[in-house]
């Protein structure tokens, strides 16, 4: 049990101790006002609605106690019966019984000591509730799951609009910059990374158009408006998001970005053996601590369950595989990587449909 559950029970049965405690006191003294009426009074009306209403507070109470009436329900119910109750008892003539009734002697001390029992627990009521409330609900108690859950909420609230607003603030800032200089590629490619932050795709892709223009179709600047491009269409790898991987690859096939939507455009075909080799050969370019090592491994696990294909430890490369690279040169680096695509290339031409041999 959770521990906003326990305090939310204990409130609820406390609630519930002060309504059974009211109700005892009302029973009390109805029953005392009754006798008073016996004998002394015509008034068959009067009589009648405390009957209604007693009846109406044993109902309530068995509703209560078989589930088909909330806590909420049952003490603001419980309040109003109870005061009416209290209203219509007091309407009862201060005079002695007469004798033959069953009952001697004057009630009137009987009723005034159940009636300020009873109007005591009726004040008693809200005053309970309060002292729950502020056992629970202070926020300067300390161990307060419900009071820290909800400062907790309250915080992370004005947090995420602080950084919606600094968010919008970027963007504003640099479609200002685009504007001041709008033959500055840096400040588009600055734009284009402040819109993919709130999530606008169009100026992201707009920006990046712009920064292709002003770079002619510089290829680090292809790969960011392919990922765009893929990114506006739900993940899905576009064919004009495949246009531009394929001319990135031609003239950097060591992009990590364009050999990753390269794999998964493979994937999203169906071609789970072709992803898998394009994705192994993003592996075997990349550093040991390339940040988009985990979630390549696991693009690649998922393609070979999707597939049906056996994984095996020769396919993909090893730790002395990557150190190696990693000492590599950047022109031995890009030869390697270039020899291994064309390499791929020639595979796919030849055996595509060679799934064992991937």
């Amino acid at each position: 049990m959770s521990p906003v559950d326990s305090e939310m029970i204990v409130m609820f049965v406390m609630g519930g101790g002060f309504c059974l405690l009211l109700a005892g006191a009302m029973l009390a003294y109805i029953r005392a006002a009754r006798r008073g009426l016996v004998g002394i009074s015509d008034d068959a009306d009067l009589r009648g609605e405390i009957d209604r209403l007693m009846l109406a507070r044993t109902a309530l109470d068995q509703d209560h106690q078989s589930g088909r009436i909330g806590e909420t329900d049952y003490a603001a119910t419980c309040l109003d019966i109870d005061r009416r109750l209290l209203a219509l008892s007091q309407q009862t003539p201060d005079t002695p019984n007469t004798p033959g009734t069953g009952d001697t002697g004057d009630t009137r001390p009987a009723l005034r000591q159940s009636g300020r029992l009873a109007i005591g627990l009726l004040l008693a009521l809200p005053v309970g509730a309060a002292v729950i409330y502020a056992s629970l609900g202070r926020p300067d108690l300390a161990d307060n799951p419900l009071v820290n859950r909800t400062a907790e909420i309250a915080s992370r609230t004005q947090m995420i609009t602080a950084t919606k607003q600094d968010l919008a603030q970027n963007l504003a800032n640099a479609q200002a910059a685009t504007v001041a200089s709008p033959d500055d590629v840096e400040s588009w490619l600055t734009l284009a990374e402040a819109a993919a932050a709130v999530n606008d795709s169009a100026t992201e892709i707009r920006a990046l158009r712009t920064a292709r223009q002003l770079t002619n179709d510089d290829p680090a600047v292809l790969s960011l408006l392919a990922e765009a491009l893929s990114r506006a269409a739900d993940g899905q790898v576009t064919v004009p998001a495949r246009a531009l991987i394929n001319t990135v690859l031609a003239t950097d096939p060591a992009d990590p970005r364009a050999l990753f939507l390269w794999g998964l455009s493979a994937f999203q075909d169906g071609s789970y053996a072709d992803a898998i080799s394009r994705w192994q050969t993003l592996l075997s370019i990349s550093t040991p601590d390339a940040p988009w090592l985990p979630i390549v491994r696991r693009n690649i696990q998922q393609a070979a369950e999707a597939g049906d294909i056996l994984l095996e430890s020769e396919n993909g490369p090893d730790a002395d595989s990557l150190a190696a690279a990693a000492d590599m040169s950047a022109q031995d680096r890009d030869a390697m990587i270039l020899s291994m695509v064309e390499a791929l290339r020639d595979r796919l031409r030849t055996t595509p449909d060679d799934t064992e041999g991937w």
